[in-house]
């Protein structure tokens, strides 16, 4: 697959690209900017991203699309974060029993506050 000189290719289009290869296909950064892409190549994972979808590179050395949350765009939902998946943390329990004591209080009072709102 040769994309050298193509414009509107998808960004599906450019990873399938970039795996086809057997090494980095030096051309990436062109293709980038002749689509108008914003390029994440000197981030760490990164290729590349628009207002709704980013190329990265996987665990396993692979490009895949990624499809933003909510995009950039007003009201259309949070930011997108860059995590994808759930985070998992580990505590002690006086970490845990410290945190259920705030959001606990926390409840309270914001049921306190709507309690004292004129009806």
């Amino acid at each position: 697959m040769d994309m050298k000189g193509t414009i509107n290719y998808t960004m599906q289009n450019l990873a399938d690209y970039i795996n086809e290869a057997e090494d980095w296909p030096l051309d990436v950064e062109d293709i980038i900017e002749e689509n108008g892409w914003v390029s994440d190549c000197g981030t760490e994972f990164g290729v590349c991203h628009n207002e709704t979808d980013k190329v990265v590179m996987n665990d396993s050395g692979l490009a895949v699309v990624i499809r933003k949350r909510g995009g950039h765009r007003p009201g259309a939902g949070r930011p997108f974060t860059e995590r994808n998946v759930p985070l998992l943390v580990r505590v002690t329990q006086e970490a845990a029993d410290k945190l259920a004591r705030l959001t606990d209080n926390k409840s309270e009072y914001i049921d306190n506050l709507i309690k004292q709102q004129p009806e």
